[in-house]
């Protein structure tokens, strides 16, 4: 038998992919992986494995952030979840799903929100989806021993996106980070309480919005945490950043781009013996 005639089985397929048997069932019984009924169970072609493999990861990055965006806006989140299944069988790791396909495709909603292209409903189905894709993304992302200490994460008062935080507090568990999520429109006082409590490493708030009133109590969740830990490392990130500049709410820093913020706190690390 050559090696283009090489067959394995469903539960073959499914370890070498690295995703749950069903899946790859599923897929069959839809047609997107060409297989053989048997009289018991199926046979799949090696070649046609490495097809399917292959066939979403060869596309460029920006079609597929793309094509993900578009199925968040319809609120359709087993399609979205069809795009992260094909990334994570093409060996991409669900810490660079997160990063390079879900992250960017939800910052141009909000983009496009905040610019008047998309409505409150849109934005909201879009959200909801990608909760949805979240909670299914997490078992497949890897989780490491605890290294670089406590991170505060929460959205300032009258803020009530959460999900860019939720996102970002994700992501700095797989850097080795703990993380302590306040979750949406948190009080001043609240984030203050944290870091008495906590004693972190650094702080982010999250800011999801651009509304006067939300830099307004950004600027008094800065204060309070200053107030209750005068050696606080405060770090402010989120799409709703816009022309913030560190004076405006005396952070230590203001950081957009996702990685950029998780590299400055990496730097704060305490270390441990």
């Amino acid at each position: 038998m050559s090696a283009t005639e090489e067959t394995i089985s469903l539960t073959e397929a499914a370890e070498e992919l690295g995703v749950h048997y069903m899946t790859v069932y599923r897929h069959v019984r839809t047609g997107r992986l060409p297989a053989t009924r048997l009289p018991v169970g199926w046979s799949i072609n090696r070649q046609d494995l490495d097809a399917y493999r292959n066939r979403d990861a060869a596309l460029p990055l920006e079609e597929r952030q793309r094509q993900i965006e578009e199925r968040l806006l319809n609120g359709d989140d087993a399609g979205v979840w069809t795009y992260v299944e094909s990334a994570l069988a093409s060996a991409m790791p669900a810490q660079a799903v997160l990063r390079d396909l879900l992250i960017p495709s939800m910052r141009s909603i909000g983009q496009r929100w905040r610019g008047d292209d998309l409505s409150v409903l849109d934005e909201h189905r879009a959200t909801s989806a990608m909760t949805v894709v979240l909670a299914r993304l997490g078992p497949h992302v890897a989780r490491i021993t605890p290294r670089h200490g406590t991170v505060v994460v929460g959205t300032p008062a009258n803020d009530t996106h959460a999900l860019a935080a939720t996102m970002l507090a994700e992501l700095l568990r797989t850097h080795g980070f703990t993380v302590i999520e306040l979750g949406a429109a948190t009080p001043p006082e609240s984030f203050a309480e944290q870091v008495v409590a906590s004693a972190p490493i650094g702080v982010v708030v999250s800011v999801n919005q651009t509304a006067p009133d939300v830099h307004t109590t950004l600027i008094e969740t800065v204060a309070a945490i200053r107030a209750a830990s005068a050696t606080s490392y405060i770090a402010i990130g989120g799409p709703g950043i816009g022309n913030l500049s560190i004076d405006d709410v005396a952070a230590d820093a203001i950081h957009s781009d996702v990685e950029l913020l998780i590299d400055d706190l990496v730097q704060r690390e305490i270390p441990t013996n």
